[in-house]
């Protein structure tokens, strides 16, 4: 009776220890799907340290300079007569204002550009095709004057990588003068407002320089769609 009872209890035991390894299994289980499709809370200042990095990239584009300085571009070909179809057809980029950009620089066609933005924009974004810096425009008495970033900065061409050379004009942000406000949260979607002051090339302002206020949504800490207003402080 006694060797029975030491059996049962034993049988018991075994059968709760199963039970309470199965729920920890089954709770590990649940933590690792839930950490598959977290619905993190990002700061303001991750937020904004990729807004600044992604403006930087864009800025590196505009200044010619780290990978997309002019040792990386073949500017031979540019087509200065887009009418003359002798160098380039109209539809060329040659003709719109772009020139190849070498694999020197690090980026050998659409797609290195695509995973390179990727850090930065959701893969909707890049989808979209939107190969450029968010839309900015620029209204001054009620009138919308000038629309910035709706270029295309690469393209691709018979099997060539494409850069936009002709970008003369257009603001650049100073990104260390940013300030970003998170305006609303909700899951993995946010959205933040930044002031940056902006240099403009030509401009003779006296008093303070222009800023450019951008309105950024974020789906899981990227971009997702962006634009902006140029206001001019004078």
């Amino acid at each position: 009776m006694k060797r029975l009872i030491v059996i049962a209890i034993g049988l018991i035991g075994l059968f709760l220890l199963v039970g309470c390894s199965n729920d920890t299994a089954y709770n590990d289980s649940y933590a690792s799907q839930s950490n598959c499709n977290p619905e993190a809370a990002y700061t303001v200042e991750e937020l904004g340290a990729t807004i600044e990095a992604a403006g930087d990239f864009w800025n590196a584009w505009w200044w010619r300079e780290g990978a997309f300085a002019w040792e990386h571009i073949d500017d031979s070909m540019s087509n200065f007569q887009p009418f003359d179809e002798n160098i380039a057809p109209a539809h060329h980029p040659l003709s719109r204002g772009f020139s190849i950009l070498l694999p020197s620089s690090g980026f050998a066609s659409l797609d290195d550009i695509s995973n390179y933005l990727l850090q930065f924009y959701t893969q909707s974004w890049v989808d979209r095709g939107q190969f450029a810096e968010p839309l900015v425009i620029a209204e001054f008495m009620g009138e919308e004057i000038q629309r910035f970033g709706w270029t295309n900065s690469f393209e691709a061409y018979d099997g060539e990588l494409y850069i936009f050379t002709w970008n003369e004009g257009q603001p650049r942000p100073n990104w260390t003068t940013a300030n970003h406000t998170l305006i609303e949260q909700d899951g993995n979607r946010a959205v933040v407002e930044t002031v940056v002051s902006t240099f403009v090339y030509g401009y003779t302002g006296d008093g303070e320089m222009p800023t450019i206020i951008y309105r950024f949504t974020f789906i899981d800490g990227r971009i997702d769609s962006g634009y902006g207003y140029w206001y001019d402080a004078e």
